[in-house]
Formats: C-alpha cells, structure tokens, sequence
C-alpha cells in the first residue's frame, strides 16, 4: 500500500530527521513516496523515496503539461497536499498514488518539520545545556532541567520536536524561578504571605503558576509557618516582646491568628519572667527620674512591648525603687533650677513659681516634695 505527498517545504535536510521520519513509516508498514520542490532539477531519490521537482512553490507544477491533476479538495497555499485526493499521474512512477492512514502521517510529517537536532551536550549542576540545529546553518543553545534530561533520554545526536522545545523552556524557566526562591529563603526565613507576595511583585510568574510554586516549596518544606511560628515566638520573647506585640508582629507576616495562639500555647511562655527582665533593665535606665515618672515609663514600656495590664501592673508594684527614692531631692532640687533657667526669662514672682511647680508635677514629683524643695531656695524674682 502507498500513500503520497507533494510539498513545498521538504525539511529532511539532516540525517537524523530522516532517520527518524523513515524509521517511523517502516515500523507503520507504509509505503511512501514525497514530492518535494525547491530543487535545481528532477531527482528521485530512491532510498527514502524522494521526488524532487525544479519549482519554486506548487503552484508552479500546476504549468507542467506532464502531470495531470484532478484536484478535489487540494489547495496549493498549503505546505502539504494529500495526494490520495488527487489522481497524480507521473511517469516515472507509472502508477497512481493510493491512500494509506493519511492523517497519522500527516502529524508525524508535521512533527518532523518542527523537530530539532542535538548537536552539543553540556551538563551543569543544576541544568543542562543544549546545542540545538534550527537549521544547516542556524544553532540555538537552550537550557533544560535535570528532570527533563533524564526523563527524555536527551543526548547529542537525537532530535526533539517544537511542542518538546517549548515544554522545556517552560519548565527550565520554572525550575530557574524556583532557585531563586530558594535564594530568598536562604538569606530569611519566610511565611506563604511573604513569598507569595514577592512573586506577585515580581511579575515573573502568573497566578496559576505561584500557586505551583508555593505548592511546591511547603511540599519540600522549604515553607513552614507552623515551624517558623513557634521559632519567631520564641526568638521575639527572647528580644523581651509581650503576648500581644508577637501576635501582631506575627500577622503582620501573613500568618493565621489561630496558628499562632496554638503555637503561644505550646510553647508554654512565662509572661511574667520576661515582662520583669524588661522592667528591670527599664528600671535601671530611669534612675535619675522620680518614682512616679519611673513608674509610668516602666508602665508605658511594658504595654508598648505587647504585655497584658494584669502582669504589667503587677510587675510595676513589686519593682524596688529605692535608688530612685534615694535621688528625689537631688533630682527635684535640679528640676527646679532648670526649670526656673527655662522660664525665668519669660515669667517673674508668682507667675514663675506656678509654671516650675506645674512642671516639677507633670515629672512625677509630689506636690508637697515640690513646695518644701522650692520653700528652702532663694529667690530673687520675688514680687515685693
């Protein structure tokens, strides 16, 4: 059984795209025969079956007085006719051209066309780089993935299709976005909402593909927001952070509210503990104020950190401000000659004595501490 061609882009100028057209036809039982234009002159070339005729396009063997066509459906725009909708008579055939599983031939003669020879292997670490003949005088490199190496048999001197091509630079640019989210995390660990967000920013993967992607780092566990949760809960009490400035810090990252009171739970953190090492060293840096701005401060401190009012209070009343008690008439006395340095220049007699006084309350002294301190110092903008 036979079955016929006539093109105008015959494409099998390699060996091995012959080889690999040829062997498929033989392995299919059919016997082929391929006009092809673009030559010089008339040539049959036996072995594969090749008849090669002195046009520029199809439409030119139409002038040919020698060949006889009974076109059906046929259109000569097309790169490829089926002969078996045309009665062809060729003399040096001698016989018509019969039909034989048209269709099946037709995508693998598709195929062949768009297919591309491998001429170069080079294998990197993380890829591997091919040398691919687009044509006799045209090669192109490519990279593709270790998995598609592997998983295609690649090698120099095979050839892959257009459709096999494009797969590869699909998954190479895939497999290349995805170390650089390995780079990202190596520097810092972070939660699906950061790297999520990232990709997006990025602009270098749609929707669907950064859905890949994530999938594709929590399966390795390179994301991990349990795990990174209960490491930032403790490393944050650590830094001496309340309850409730860990859970804001945390959510601010994209983590879930209830992922994260969980892991609070299972960790099993004295709040009180931390919240007095963070007193203390307040305490410590507010030795030179009264003991009621101390107070204050520690108080302020310890809510800005994220501790609840009960331990904070708590915390507040069993402090020892006995050092700070020590230094309250030193430090009032010295309050209230910068006080009367800051506004004596504005302010004189009574007016000057009610604007130190007002200041001296507001810094945490007590207003009888106030009047004896001020009660024992000259001063010399009295009114008569």
């Amino acid at each position: 059984m036979r079955i016929g061609f006539l093109t105008n882009e015959y494409p099998f100028d390699k060996l091995s795209q012959i080889s690999s057209f040829y062997q498929w036809l033989q392995a299919k039982k059919i016997d082929v025969i391929v006009i092809a234009c673009n030559k010089d002159n008339f040539n049959y070339d036996k072995k594969s079956k090749v008849l090669f005729l002195p046009f520029k396009n199809l439409n030119d063997v139409m002038e040919l007085g020698e060949f006889h066509f009974d076109l059906l459906q046929a259109t000569f725009e097309d790169p490829l006719i089926n002969l078996c909708k045309t009665q062809l008579k060729l003399p040096v055939f001698g016989k018509e051209i019969l039909q034989c599983n048209y269709d099946d031939i037709f995508k693998k003669y598709q195929d062949t066309l768009e297919s591309y020879y491998i001429c170069g292997v080079d294998l990197q670490k993380k890829y591997v780089k091919l040398v691919i003949q687009l044509n006799p005088t045209l090669s192109k490199e490519i990279k593709v993935t270790l998995d598609d190496y592997v998983q295609y048999g690649l090698r120099k001197g095979i050839t892959i299709t257009k459709e096999q091509l494009r797969s590869f630079e699909e998954h190479i640019d895939s497999e290349q976005l995805y170390q650089r989210c390995l780079h990202k995390l190596s520097l810092k660990d972070r939660t699906v909402y950061e790297m999520r967000k990232w990709l997006k920013e990025t602009e270098l993967a749609d929707y669907q593909e950064v859905n890949v992607l994530i999938d594709k780092l929590i399966q390795k566990g390179y994301l991990d927001d349990e795990k990174l949760c209960k490491e930032q809960i403790q490393a944050l009490s650590n830094s001496l952070y309340g309850p409730k400035q860990i859970l804001s810090k945390l959510k601010q990252r994209g983590v879930k509210e209830n992922c994260i009171l969980a892991c609070m739970e299972q960790s099993k953190l004295n709040e009180y503990d931390y919240a007095l090492a963070y007193a203390t060293k307040a305490l410590k840096q507010s030795q030179k104020s009264s003991v009621i701005k101390t107070k204050n401060t520690i108080r302020n401190k310890l809510m800005t950190r994220g501790y609840s009012n009960s331990t904070i209070e708590n915390i507040v009343s069993e402090l020892d401000y006995s050092a700070n008690q020590e230094n309250e008439d030193v430090l009032l006395e010295k309050l209230v000659r910068k006080a009367m340095k800051r506004y004596e220049r504005k302010y004189c007699g009574y007016d000057l004595k009610t604007r130190i006084f007002r200041y001296c309350l507001t810094q945490g002294f007590h207003s009888e501490d106030i009047n004896t301190v001020m009660d024992r110092m000259e001063w010399s903008h009295d009114e008569d």
